[in-house]
């Protein structure tokens, strides 16, 4: 009979869903979850129109001809009369033309107040002909508005022409519109306010075409006639109607709706509406409508107000985005002109004539929002009488805003899928400008910007930049954290590969001191933490590359931004900012580095704060991100430009390369080790000589005289500090004389061809005597000398050219080789053979190593970080050896996680995180089926087929005997490995192969084993699998490598000991145990010490030492108790008790020969099984004798051993060929000896035993190549 575990009926050791759900998941920081890179695909659109311009002349041409009627024209009686709101028969003709031409000038310069106007009554043709041509002269490059009042002449032609008059005002004279368009030139604007106006604008385009044509008959460039025809016309109808002459409305009712939108729309409005509005309301009491069209408190300027907000919204939505563009944001002319034409269209329709334009535009005229805005007026015009009655009457203002916010936060609380645009969003940039609706509107402003860059694209495009800026001026503290959030996402959107249009920004900002502004937030320390990150992120964008803002910043006297910084990192009512907020700590780094960057007075600054001292803390922070970024902040304050004395200089740049140099030792995620690489070649171009002169030393020391070269002759003075790196005192020895090579000068070129190396070599040569030599410098005593940092460093890049990150190494190798052939020119140059042949070998050694596999997928490193081979180069070009060879992104990619949807309007209107909602609902799902296959092993296996208990259930011949096989926990898969670290994955239940990938396959030196693999986060959507090879490496995978034909990912990797035994005298490998409960991996192995790693900080815990010469050769962590149990090669195993703080550790004498196997069985017993044949059960509590023994060593010894973790069952494999299958009171339940079939073939010397976590499933490996899977259950 075989039983679940009695301990699992304990109530701590009980597998429940809500257990499953609190455990924490791993590697889930965005960096494991995509690619530390700048996202081109957030690359936002051109918002910012690149050929803005003013319209600075008008044009106002007026041939009306007061008196005398056009022979074409037959008007009514009586007649539409007025012209720009004047009666021209009030006054004698000559003086009514003359007001009736400065009117319409002050109508025009409502729109236009600084342009140059200019007005001809009734001219000749000569006289348009001067007036264009000196305004076109005079404008420049800006365009110019033509207005053309045709009414008292005739109809325009059907030949293209217009009518003007003679000297005596006797003869309408015809001008051409092809000569309009010679003198006016491009860019332009016509008004056309005739009867048959469209006509005009017919052979206007026309005559551009035929010019077009013309240009290109001749061979010329058809540019300028291009751009006529791009000119903007408005026509006030189309081309067969007469204008309306209805008495009502003014003889120019075009012009009118042009010039005077408000005013013609209530009397419009008056006219049509008449009948329903109360009968004391007058056309006169309308005409006395108090307020002025500026002052938006008053009912006049509400109005115009509301009518901005509409048309601006009935564009927005009706016409193409960069019509829109052209036509609404390019010129404030055009801009006013467009949304008053919208007016005319639904006016002038209502009298049978149809206004035209170029560039077309769709009917707009029934959009609902007119609705709204006849409701507006209808509000406004009720109260006239008591406003003209009641002087102590207060006028109410209108709903219409206040409506459409709530009309757009309905919009929002759908969702944050891309949709059709909200069309309140223009209204809601108008609302800005109201001190009554700001908040709320900033507010879902906020919102809509945080649902993606797509909707930061949007309100970019409709015009949000320029309101957002002037709130900047703004001193009301409760409007702050809502700027800062529109403006860090306006900023993530705009400086993604898009530099041109950041520098922009950048300019305004700094040109209307918004800096100051994020400044005081940062200084408020009454605002959240999360609002002054993204006040640092904003000053990090505005000081990107840009000198001016970098020195704005800086010469603030009560904000000078690099203190305030810094002050951030200490304490304030008794709270560290350095443990509240890693955003922040991230940022801050971010800002100081890119503040420092190229800008020797920050750096100067800096040192008087002490800053790299204040970052040396966030060096072991527990957020990866943070350590990355104070590494790149610390790398950009290493100075190697003049400004410094050399004693400063050289005292801070050897304080931080002894911080940096150790630091990959403990460091465990890629993306701190990468920016480590590029931190250190900032060291590495300050010392550039100094590099190069160790390489010779080192070469030349080759004979054996020198283990490391040592006694350069330009040392700076030494710099004591509390970081322990120095030369190991095995490795000095006398150095060859000579001093210093030459300051270097050039830089050199990198290949954008990731397979160009340096000094590809084709032989098998050995890992160079150099190579090896730099192995052996280690950190022994306190006390950092100059020549000790520099050794350190050389053996950091020397240990990071290995890294199992594929980038990592990558970057490392760019910045090594560089060094050693920058030695290898200097030593040709100086015919020392010795020393050339050295480094070459070592160069040679690294490259081809690399070369004898192409880099495979997991290799992402930049085009900027590839190499070119530099063998020729001239020596004599020598500055800073590898300045700027390695570049990462870290901070452009950290960057486009402002740009990324972040919140989510609940239904109760409520603020959820969308993407950990998503991410919640995977896992719960997961969690269940997780529930539903552990339930089952009480209804499957409750009680096994002891007979068929070892049934083959798959059989696979392998071109490699597998060493190492693991089953996913929740499929029918199998994962199994080979020496040559090739990684198959089986669907054993089918029998079909599903993926294959290499571990391994970047380049390494030499080719690692495989030694443990094991799943990570088994009971959530992110299991992961972790594989160890004996070289101290691990590297965790994601899910994809159960995906057919799908490379997997690889989400980390780094070396868990830095103290792995020489590969020809490794026996164990690196064994891994995983805690999930507490995020921690334990390694052990073919070193002195277990290992801890917290996976959630990336960072080495603890290294504890073993404490004797034998090796550890498995271990197993019981998470309820808080004990790792490790097997070792002598026969003992050592208790490890993590529940105090520094672990106590003790010794069971469990056998006499090398432990295969511990695991942890039940509530508190220990399984151990030793290569003689025994296996034991432990009491944990009891650690002095054995519970039982299962098998006794007399029966033989054992290969391999596994236990499976739910089912009181260990599967033991012999010498003699055989599997037995025991329970724990050492009864024989089963037997594998042969494969299935006739004539079974007897199974061979196993390799590797595994369980199934959660089914009775057993995966055998065997020297012959044969995979199998064995169980009591049917076959599938």
């Amino acid at each position: 009979m075989l039983y679940k575990m009695n301990g699992a009926d304990n109530e701590d050791q009980t597998m429940t869903f809500d257990k499953l759900m609190s455990l924490p998941v791993a590697f889930q920081e965005r960096h494991h979850q995509s690619e530390v890179k700048s996202i081109k695909e957030l690359t936002p659109k051109a918002w910012r129109p690149k050929d803005r311009m003013k319209t600075v002349s008008v044009a106002l041409t007026l041939c009306i001809n007061i008196n005398v009627d056009p022979p074409d024209v037959v008007k009514t009686s009586p007649c539409a009369r007025k012209e720009c709101w004047l009666d021209p028969f009030a006054q004698e003709p000559q003086k009514s033309s003359e007001n009736i031409g400065a009117m319409l000038q002050q109508q025009y310069e409502r729109w236009q107040p600084r342009a140059r106007y200019k007005c001809t009554l009734d001219p000749t043709t000569e006289e348009v002909r001067r007036l264009c041509t000196t305004l076109r002269r005079n404008s420049k490059e800006e365009r110019v508005l033509y207005h053309y009042n045709g009414h008292g002449v005739p109809r325009p032609t059907n030949n293209g022409e217009i009518w003007v008059f003679n000297d005596n005002y006797t003869q309408y004279i015809p001008l051409s519109i092809y000569d309009l368009q010679s003198w006016m030139g491009s860019p332009s604007i016509y008004v056309y306010d005739c009867s048959c106006a469209g006509q005009i604008l017919k052979s206007y385009m026309s005559f551009a075409d035929q010019r077009e044509q013309d240009l290109l008959a001749k061979g010329k460039d058809p540019t300028p006639a291009k751009e006529i025809r791009s000119c903007i016309q408005l026509a006030a109808c189309s081309e067969n109607q007469l204008l309306p002459m209805n008495p009502e409305v003014p003889a120019d009712l075009f012009t009118a709706c042009l010039t005077t939108p408000i005013k013609t729309a209530l009397q419009w409005f008056y006219y049509q509406k008449h009948s329903h509005l109360n009968s004391n309301i007058t056309l006169e009491q309308i005409e006395k409508l108090p307020g002025k069209l500026g002052d938006r408190r008053t009912p006049l300027g509400e109005l115009n107000w509301i009518f901005t907000a509409i048309t601006d919204t009935i564009a927005w939505n009706v016409l193409p985005r960069d019509v829109f563009h052209r036509l609404f944001r390019q010129d404030l002319m055009v801009a006013s002109l467009f949304r008053n034409f919208l007016l005319a269209e639904r006016i002038m329709r209502s009298y049978k004539c149809t206004p035209v334009s170029e560039p077309r535009l769709p009917p707009t005229f029934i959009h609902p929002m007119w609705d709204a805005w006849d409701n507006a007026v209808d509000i406004c015009i009720s109260q006239i009488p008591d406003l003209l009655n009641d002087p102590e009457y207060v006028f109410k203002n209108s709903e219409f805003f206040s409506q459409q916010l709530t009309a757009f936060q309905g919009w929002l609380s759908l969702g944050a899928q891309e949709r059709h645009p909200p069309e309140q969003l223009p209204i809601v940039l108008q609302v800005l400008l109201s001190q009554v609706h700001r908040v709320r509107a900033l507010d879902l402003l906020g919102c809509f910007l945080d649902l993606g860059p797509w909707a930061v694209n949007l309100a970019l495009s409709v015009g949000i930049f320029p309101y957002v800026l002037k709130l900047l001026q703004s001193l009301a503290k409760d409007l702050r954290p809502m700027l800062v959030f529109i403006w860090a996402k306006i900023l993530a959107i705009d400086g993604i590969n898009l530099l041109d249009l950041l520098q922009d920004c950048q300019g305004d900002l700094v040109k209307d001191d918004g800096h100051l502004y994020f400044i005081k937030i940062l200084q408020d320390y009454t605002q959240t933490v999360e609002s002054r990150a993204m006040a640092v992120f904003v000053l990090a964008e505005i000081v990107k590359d840009y000198s001016h803002a970098q020195e704005a910043c800086l010469q603030v006297i009560c904000a000078n931004i690099v203190p305030t910084l810094l002050e951030q990192l200490e304490s304030h009512n008794g709270t560290y900012i350095i443990s509240t907020s890693p955003n922040l700590r991230q940022w801050i780094c971010i800002c100081l580095g890119r503040m420092w960057a190229n800008y020797s007075q920050a750096k100067w600054r800096g040192v008087r704060e002490k800053a790299h001292e204040h970052l040396y803390a966030l060096l072991e922070d527990k957020h990866a991100q943070v350590r990355t970024a104070a590494l790149y902040a610390l790398g950009q304050f290493v100075n190697f430009q003049p400004g410094y004395t050399t004693e400063q200089s050289a005292n801070v740049n050897q304080a931080i390369g002894a911080k940096l140099a150790p630091m990959h030792q403990y460091e465990g995620s890629p993306i701190v080790r990468a920016e480590l690489i590029n931190s250190l070649q900032s060291l590495v171009s300050y010392w550039d000589s100094s590099f190069v002169d160790f390489a010779l030393r080192f070469a030349a020391s080759s004979d054996g005289t020198s283990r490391c070269p040592i006694g350069f002759t330009t040392a700076p003075p030494s710099f004591v500090g509390d970081v322990v790196v120095a030369v190991s005192p095995s490795s000095t020895g006398s150095s060859p004389p000579g001093g210093s090579c030459g300051s270097a000068s050039g830089r050199w070129a990198i290949s954008h061809n990731s397979n160009e190396h340096l000094l590809v070599c084709n032989d098998d040569q050995q890992v160079s005597e150099c190579i090896k030599r730099l192995r052996r410098v280690s950190i022994t005593s306190p006390g950092a000398s100059y020549n000790s940092i520099i050794a350190n460093i050389w053996k950091t890049l020397e240990d990071l050219t290995h890294d199992p990150a594929p980038h990592v190494a990558h970057l490392a190798k760019i910045v090594y080789n560089n060094v050693l052939h920058k030695a290898l020119e200097l030593g040709q140059k100086t015919n020392s053979p010795t020393s050339v042949s050295s480094i070459r070998n070592g160069v040679e050694s690294l490259n081809r190593n690399r070369n004898r596999r192409t880099l495979s997928s997991g290799s992402r490193t930049s085009n900027r970080t590839s190499n070119r081979s530099i063998r020729n180069r001239n020596v004599n070009s020598m500055s800073s050896i590898c300045e700027n060879l390695v570049v990462t992104e870290f901070c452009e990619w950290t960057a486009s996680a402002f740009a990324q949807p972040s919140c989510l309007i609940g239904s109760e209107g409520t603020f959820v995180n969308q993407k950990d909602a998503a991410k919640h609902e995977l896992r719960r799902r997961k969690v269940e089926d997780y529930m539903r296959t552990y339930q089952s092993i009480d209804a499957s296996f409750h009680r096994l087929d002891l007979p068929r208990s070892a049934e083959q259930q798959f059989l696979q011949k392998l071109n490699h005997p597998p060493i190492i096989t693991r089953f996913h926990p929740d499929t029918n898969h199998l994962i199994s490995a080979d020496r040559t670290g090739k990684m198959s994955v089986w669907d054993w239940a089918s029998g079909t192969k599903k993926n294959e990938f290499q571990n391994n396959d970047f380049g390494v030196d030499m080719d690692p084993t495989i030694t443990d693999m094991l799943f990570i986060n088994q009971h959530t959507a992110d299991c992961m699998l972790a594989v160890a090879t004996d070289d101290g490496a691990v590297r965790v995978w994601n899910d994809d490598i159960c995906v057919s034909n799908c490379t997997p990912r690889m989400v980390t990797a780094w070396r868990s000991s830095t103290d792995i035994i020489a590969a020809n005298d490794r026996q164990v490998g690196t064994i891994m145990c995983w805690n999930q409960q507490d995020l921690r991996l334990y390694t052990a192995g073919d070193s002195k010490s277990l290992n801890v790693w917290n996976v959630e900080t990336e960072l080495q815990e603890l290294a504890i030492p073993t404490g004797n010469e034998s090796r550890l050769s498995s271990i197993s962590y019981h998470s309820h108790n808080k004990l790792l149990a490790a097997g070792c090669d002598n026969g003992g195993v050592q208790l490890f008790d993590f529940r105090v703080k520094n672990p106590h550790q003790s010794l069971l004498s469990a056998h006499g020969s090398k432990v295969i196997n511990v695991s942890y069985v039940g509530h508190d017993l220990l399984l151990t099984a030793s290569e003689s044949g025994s296996i034991k059960l432990w009491d944990v509590k009891k650690n002095c004798e054995p519970y039982s023994t299962i098998r006794q060593k007399k029966k033989g010894p054992m290969l391999c051993a596994n236990a499976h973790s739910q089912l009181l069952v260990v599967a033991c494999a012999t010498k003699d060929h055989a599997i037995n299958l025991l329970d724990f009171n050492g009864q024989e339940l089963g037997a594998v000896k042969s494969y299935d079939g006739f004539l079974g073939k007897t199974i061979g010397q196993v390799n590797c035993l595994s369980y199934h976590p959660l089914q009775a499933n057993l995966a055998v490996g065997t020297v012959d190549c044969y995979l199998s899977v064995h169980s009591g259950a049917s076959r599938r």
